[in-house]
């Protein structure tokens, strides 16, 4: 067989890997970038941004922090609410927790029931002040 075949034969080899990847990627109903109500969150986005920019105004973004198997969440004042964990591989291993902090404004959450890797966290609270927040952080747990 000379080079010329060779040649042939890879690039035929190539391109049939590449049209398997596609017939694959058109086949294939996971698509986890997507979100399924998309629409409804474009038409919300002012509230989005508005509860976003109350956060950083009103000095109110939680610190967080990992400690003995438990995830630390500290905020400015007393907070109720709703956290979102959404992790970066798997939309199956999404966690969702309705919180209220006690009275110094920390809230823990235990780390064993969660996958090693990258995280990320939607806050959505009211605090004292009466007005919506909102923050979205990325955390890895180790």
């Amino acid at each position: 067989m000379n080079w010329g075949t060779k040649i042939v034969i890879g690039m035929a080899v190539f391109m049939a890997f590449i049209v398997a990847l596609g017939a694959r990627m058109i086949l294939s109903d996971k698509d986890d970038l997507v979100e399924k109500d998309y629409y409804e969150r474009g038409m919300n986005y002012d509230e989005e941004y508005n509860s976003k920019k109350n956060a950083i105004e009103d000095r109110v973004v939680p610190v967080i922090a990992e400690q003995d198997s438990v995830l630390h969440v500290k905020f400015p004042g007393k907070a109720a609410g709703q956290l979102l964990l959404k992790h970066a591989q798997d939309k199956n291993l999404d966690r969702s927790y309705t919180f209220t902090t006690d009275d110094l404004g920390n809230y823990k959450i235990p780390v064993q029931g969660l996958s090693k890797g990258l995280w990320r966290l939607r806050f959505s609270w009211s605090g004292e002040r009466a007005r919506s927040y909102r923050y979205d952080s990325e955390y890895i747990i180790r």
